[in-house]
């Protein structure tokens, strides 16, 4: 596998997420948990959650190349 190959595979860009970014993703996709139980594990509310989840996954489509998805985290 290249290095560009390697630099798009999924586990990698997840890795290079912010730690809670990471955490939300886990919990809600793999784990499977709801809004709530995720904001309840992770000891925060439910718009933390979602707003983290926003974010990680713009990243994660911003990083793929498709444009147009990702807005700096404030800007409005």
């Amino acid at each position: 596998m290249t290095t560009d190959k390697a630099a798009t595979r999924p586990s990698t860009l997840i890795a290079a997420l912010p730690h809670r970014y990471r955490a939300v993703l886990h919990l809600r996709i793999a784990c499977g948990l709801s809004i709530t139980d995720t904001a309840r594990a992770l000891n925060t509310d439910a718009a933390s959650v979602r707003l983290a989840q926003h974010h990680a996954l713009n990243l994660l489509r911003h990083q793929l190349g498709h444009p147009g998805t990702c807005r700096t985290p404030g800007a409005h």
